[in-house]
């Protein structure tokens, strides 16, 4: 009877990925209209259900994400059809689970991360000597440094320097981890879990 009775409530908080996705796709839309930039989302595995607390919780992380993919990652309009790409942008968020761990995977079709910028960034900012060697890995492991932004200027989507440091902790207070695949040209892969 015990057992039943958690797994019953265990049942009562879990809610399906779905409740959230308008959430994200509002974000998605918003960021683009504001940047000008056309975007495609699409969201597979919203039937997924997760706890309610952890899904309250990764709101924020997967907004700043999505924000992120918008504003960093897709090229404009302009800059698409000049790398011979289609003038809509296409951000992925797939959600699945296995034993028990969730995996959210978030791709995008953009440019990918720039990885020299990122590399003079952080040498303006004293995290990397001028002329030292960076291995791809370390390079993205800087963006989720607390206080480092690519972007030139301050607006109310990037450049405030509160980036992926805030989605990173976000996700470490769940237990969980994040980690990033990327391929200049061709966009950029987060993976949370």
């Amino acid at each position: 009877m015990n057992r039943e009775l958690q797994q019953g409530l265990m049942r009562v908080r879990m809610l399906p990925f779905a409740t959230i996705s308008e959430r994200l796709q509002r974000i998605v839309r918003q960021t683009a209209r504001e940047l000008n930039k056309q975007v495609d989302m699409r969201i597979d595995g919203e039937n997924i259900e997760l706890d309610r607390g952890v899904l309250d919780k990764l709101g924020a992380p997967l907004e700043h994400l999505l924000r992120n993919a918008v504003a960093h990652g897709l090229e404009s309009t302009e800059e698409r059809v000049k790398a011979g790409k289609s003038e809509v942008g296409h951000i992925n968020l797939k959600v699945s689970m296995e034993n028990d761990e969730i995996t959210l995977v978030i791709t995008d079709d953009g440019a990918g991360i720039n990885l020299s910028k990122v590399k003079q960034k952080a040498i303006e900012k004293g995290m990397l000597a001028e002329g030292q060697e960076a291995t791809e890995q370390a390079l993205m492991s800087i963006i989720f440094e607390p206080g480092f932004s690519t972007a030139d200027e301050v607006s109310q989507i990037a450049g405030r320097g509160v980036g992926l440091d805030a989605v990173r902790s976000d996700i470490a207070a769940l237990g969980g981890r994040i980690d990033v695949n990327n391929v200049v040209g061709a966009g950029a892969m987060f993976n949370i879990y």
